[in-house]
């Protein structure tokens, strides 16, 4: 125990060293935003917060304690993306501590479990999970799942060696870790799979009816939160066809198993805009490669178990990503951190590989050639992995690197057109935008161009771009938005409400359709319908300032301030710059007798614009 408390203590500050970088990171804008720091319900471990995160999806998954972890980081340090970070970094360290003990449990050999567990804690591969704020939930998962599997291994270990009592105990916390995996991430659904996988070589067990029905608690589990993961994915999963399916599983299949060995071209983004048919060499080849590697693995059993034990358990907990291939109207093959858990097969397969040489009589190599090639290997990935996490320094830097390896990218492209946006780099925006249509023409790079022109007040063409973004793909409800946004700047609000009215026909989750016909429909005077709309807003995304400010707004109009003022505090909450909602907040606090925090709120507002009167007048209206 002690030795493997050093061993700990050395992975965290591996990890650390590694992947620390990020420490300096800020947040991301791909997902981020959404699951952090314009969420609400990650501030804080409030009751409310705490029934929301369990009742609630993200809105696809299911990962009520991934958003727990994140409360927590947010008591210690608010919305400090520097702790987030270190959890991250933190949980990382811990996953290849435990998959040494996995390892150890597996082999009985130091040298393969410490070797296999720290190559896959510097590979390049995992960057993506741990220095993203958002790939929380496939580190805290994937932890969870290896505890659930230690303790099953140790159960079945105890039971053969007549400690029944001890075996049950081990049993149950295994069971009880996977149900907190299951809740981190429901990918991890495929565990009695790989128990089942494993009994057959851990102490030589056979799969009897006895073992399966001990597996019960497993697989009813793995039922339960495969049905709610199925209803959060039931749009993605919709959207595509069986064979589809099977055919970008095999190209994403082979992907990460050549990025696993040779981890370079690394990006977030892996777009795929070509037709998914078998006829492509990019499906064809992938499924003769995967044929070959089968028999390979087959063959390699008269040598040893776990070549083909390791692609099996790599296989088995990729599998559940297969069917998430689609963000909307894009199609992508591959996302660096669904391989973060299915890695571990691999490493099983390098470790058993090592285990075999050291002690095989036909290929016998010492441990120490073993250490000295793989300890080379090691560096070599922590570099690479050392390099990775400075992509991720900022979303410009990130994006940008995506399009050199990908231009072709319609998601990194107009990611990137939003920060150039936001920093006024018109001319910048223009050109990503411009250029992503040598490559082909798209509804995205229509609507961008359309609000550059719209922006310009250039109405013409704008309405050209928006015209020619419908006629591409009349299904898609952003350029009836964009037109209707159009049509708002012409002072037009009748043709505006019945456009905006269209795209949430096509797709009734569109927030900011509802947000923009709820605030015509309040400027009308019509409350009744207005109030429908950003409660409906607030029902696919609670944390939108617009919805709650507005939504305040009519309750108010309504003559009900105690139901409207809970959504005034949220507005607050998410944008304590915005003068009119500040200024909102402040004098409803003076009324309710709360002159401090008001006169905090002012002195806020006052400090970003020392000019604004209003505060001043309700400044001293305070005293």
């Amino acid at each position: 125990m002690k030795r493997y408390a050093l061993i700990t203590g050395f992975c965290l500050l591996l990890a650390f060293l590694v992947f620390g970088g990020a420490l300096w990171h800020g947040f991301s804008m791909i997902d981020d935003p959404y699951l952090i720091s314009q969420n609400l319900f990650v501030r804080g471990l409030s009751v409310e917060n705490l029934r929301y995160v369990f009742t609630h999806f993200d809105p696809e998954l299911y990962m009520p304690l991934t958003f727990v972890s994140y409360q927590l980081d947010y008591v210690i340090g608010a919305l400090n993306p520097t702790i987030f970070h270190a959890t991250n970094i933190l949980l990382h360290g811990i996953n290849g501590a435990l998959l040494i003990a996995l390892l150890w449990l597996l082999f009985r050999n130091r040298t393969a479990a410490i070797l296999g567990g720290l190559i896959f804690l510097v590979h390049p591969l995992n960057t993506e999970a741990v220095v993203w704020a958002a790939g929380r939930k496939d580190l805290l998962s994937t932890g969870l799942f290896l505890g659930a599997l230690i303790a099953y291994v140790i159960h079945i270990s105890d039971w053969g060696a007549g400690v029944p009592t001890r075996g049950r105990s081990w049993y149950w916390l295994s069971i009880g870790l996977f149900l907190l995996a299951l809740m981190s991430k429901a990918m991890v659904m495929t565990f009695p799979a790989i128990l089942i996988l494993l009994l057959p070589v851990i102490g030589k067990r056979k799969v009897t009816l006895r073992s399966i029905i001990s597996l019960g608690p497993y697989i009813l589990l793995s039922i339960i939160f495969g049905a709610i993961a199925l209803i959060g994915k039931e749009r993605i999963v919709q959207s595509s066809t069986l064979t589809q399916t099977i055919l970008m599983a095999g190209k994403s299949t082979v992907f990460y198993l050549q990025k696993i060995f040779w981890p370079t071209g690394l990006t977030p983004l892996y777009p795929y805009h070509n037709p998914i048919v078998i006829s492509s060499p990019d499906f064809y080849i992938p499924l003769i490669v995967l044929g070959i590697i089968a028999v390979a693995a087959i063959v390699s059993l008269k040598w040893t178990k776990w070549i083909a034990v390791g692609l099996a358990f790599f296989l088995i907990t990729l599998s559940p990503t297969f069917l998430n291939f689609h963000k909307g109207t894009v199609a992508f093959f591959a996302v660096d951190r669904y391989a973060y858990l299915p890695m571990i097969g691999i490493v099983i397969l390098i470790a058993g590989c090592m285990e075999q040489m050291s002690s095989g009589k036909r290929l016998a190599v010492s441990d120490k050639h073993v250490a000295i090639f793989v300890g080379i290997f090691i560096v070599i990935l922590a570099s690479l992995s050392l390099i990775q996490t400075t992509t991720w320094s900022s979303d410009e830097t990130l994006l940008t690197r995506s399009l050199l390896l990908y231009p072709d990218s319609i998601p990194a492209r107009l990611s990137l057109s939003v920060i150039y946006r936001q920093e006024g780099r018109v001319n910048d925006e223009r050109s990503v935008l411009e250029s992503g249509l040598t490559y082909r023409d798209d509804v995205a790079y229509r609507t961008g161009l359309g609000s550059i022109f719209a922006r310009e007040g250039k109405t013409d063409e704008a309405r050209k771009e928006y015209e020619l973004g419908q006629k591409l793909d009349p299904s898609n409800p952003e350029p009836l938005f964009f037109l209707g946004s159009l049509e708002e700047q012409l002072n037009h609000p009748d043709k505006a409400l019945e456009l905006y009215k269209q795209a949430i026909a096509l797709d009734d989750s569109y927030v900011a359709a509802y947000i923009n016909a709820g605030a015509i429909l309040l400027d009308r005077g019509d409350l009744t319908q207005a109030e429908t709309m950003f409660r409906t807003a607030l029902h696919w995304n609670p944390s939108t300032m617009e919805a709650n400010y507005n939504l305040f707004d009519v309750l108010e109009r309504q003559k009900k301030p105690e139901e409207g003022f809970p959504f005034l505090v949220r507005a607050y909450q998410l944008n304590p710059d915005d003068p009119d909602i500040g200024l909102s907040y402040a004098y409803r606090l003076i009324d309710q007798k709360e002159t401090k925090e008001a006169d905090a709120i002012l002195n806020h507002l006052l400090f970003i614009d020392p000019g604004n009167r209003a505060a001043q007048r309700l400044k001293s209206r305070a005293k």
